[in-house]
């Protein structure tokens, strides 16, 4: 009965989440009134709005690791690949 209570409900974690993403949303607003503006004294507000408090308000909901997007590391290796066969091709390249 009691490690009933330490178990979130879906509408806790649903505000949670509904917190980090206005957050962001706040952060967003505020990066760009610092790129439009130079305004780069908001940079503190900034860090603040986009990852420390939506890592407040998710503390604990998040229970797997974050993967890194698997089509990033496909295409970054693909570009390296055609950048090695272009620069084999030029140093092989026969006049």
């Amino acid at each position: 009965m009691l490690m009933s209570e330490f178990y979130f409900s879906d509408s806790q974690k649903l505000n949670a989440l509904r917190k980090a993403a206005d957050s962001i949303s706040q952060g967003d607003i505020v990066e760009r009134t610092i790129r439009t503006t130079g305004s780069w004294g908001l940079l503190n507000e900034q860090a603040l709005f986009s990852s420390i408090l939506p890592s407040m308000y998710m503390n604990g909901y998040l229970k797997s690791m974050i993967n890194f997007p698997s089509w990033l590391g496909k295409n970054s290796m693909t570009n390296k690949r055609q950048r090695l066969m272009r620069q084999l091709a030029s140093h092989t390249h026969l006049k």
